[in-house]
């Protein structure tokens, strides 16, 4: 009895869906005329996951936070069977990204991508190019789309299966260290600097590719801490991209960064014999590579409108400066530059 107490919500949902249906069948006879589904409930119920659109109905704990970007792969009715509230909400949480992917940022990471430590992009040879998470076919991609959110239909649940093996975070103090040591100064400090804000999303993440502005092409980045981490994050690209997955992407496919509403461009690949983004070429390939990371090296940062803020909250050119006079890049100074790097940007010893 109690067993069947617990999913009490199934049979109202499919009572609410029929009288939605009908409803939408009335109006659609009096207008030829198509629109849109104006919600993310709608859209969902007339593509027939009536019970995904009521657990983002009744759970306190919404996989599509108003305030976020967000992706939902919503399971078909079947997978919700003998399943509480509860366990319900659980499992679409399980089935959500803190990020926005369409289906063409999907269809652009590199098959066997970590889309976090639980979800995995897996070959799926079809007829019309599907797309596969974790050997679960997409049927309904961009099923609901908007400035902050996508949901995609999905054929079945996700089987619980880790990423690539055993679940290991992105090491970011190897990757600073890495970075400052290889003369990337500058865009440490930056890193460094905004790692704190950035890292919460990050973490949800099991592979980023880091494009790395040379110092004398990062000097310019000045503004306010927000400025500073809005570019930041426009060099942080969700995916592992190697030098050779970069080489086989078509001029024009732009790839996903941490930044909201803001992709990269290829500008130059394939025959060109370079890879060029945002109009800036990668002189620098894989400078630095770990199974979760992959760092480029590039002249100059990625622009995006001007930035010309008086409100100065980390000078780079300065502690560029400081570090070059005091010859702390010598041979055997990697660790020092290290921890001065945090130092300053963090105001703390940093780990290692």
């Amino acid at each position: 009895m109690s067993s069947s107490c617990s999913h009490w919500w199934h049979a109202p949902v499919y009572i609410a869906a029929t009288i939605a249906l009908v409803v939408a069948a009335i109006s659609a006879s009096g207008s030829t005329r198509f629109s849109p589904p104006p919600t993310a409930d709608d859209a969902l119920r007339r593509a027939g996951f009536h019970l995904t659109a009521a657990v983002l109905h009744l759970s306190p704990s919404s996989p599509l936070p108003s305030s976020r970007p967000a992706t939902l792969f919503a399971p078909p009715d079947p997978a919700f069977t003998n399943l509480s509230l509860t366990s319900a909400a659980a499992l679409l949480q399980r089935h959500s990204l803190p990020i926005l992917l369409t289906l063409a940022d999907l269809r652009r990471l590199p098959q066997g991508s970590c889309l976090s430590r639980e979800l995995t992009i897996s070959p799926l040879f079809s007829s019309n190019n599907s797309i596969a998470i974790n050997g679960i076919a997409i049927s309904h991609p961009d099923l609901y789309l908007s400035e902050s959110h996508a949901i995609h239909g999905i054929t079945g649940g996700f089987p619980d299966v880790a990423c690539g093996g055993p679940a290991t975070p992105i090491p970011w103090s190897r990757v600073t260290r890495a970075l400052g040591s290889r003369g990337y100064v500058a865009f440490t400090v930056g890193l460094l600097t905004v790692l704190g804000a950035i890292e919460p999303t990050a973490r949800t993440l099991d592979q980023v590719t880091i494009f790395a502005p040379q110092d004398i092409g990062f000097h310019q980045v000045t503004g306010s801490r927000a400025t500073l981490e809005g570019t930041i994050r426009r060099h942080v690209v969700i995916g592992r991209y190697d030098y050779r997955d970069l080489m086989s992407l078509k001029v024009g496919e732009e790839i996903r960064t941490m930044a909201k509403d803001d992709r990269l461009t290829i500008t130059a690949s394939g025959d060109t014999g370079l890879v060029m983004i945002n109009g800036v070429q990668i002189t620098e390939p894989e400078v630095y590579t770990t199974r979760g990371a992959v760092v480029h090296g590039i002249p100059r940062y990625f622009r995006v409108g001007n930035h010309t803020s008086s409100d100065l909250l980390l000078t780079v050119r300065s502690i560029h400066l400081l570090i070059v006079n005091v010859n702390l890049k010598a041979a055997g100074c990697d660790v020092f530059i290290y921890h001065l790097l945090c130092f300053v940007a963090a105001g703390k010893v940093c780990s290692k």
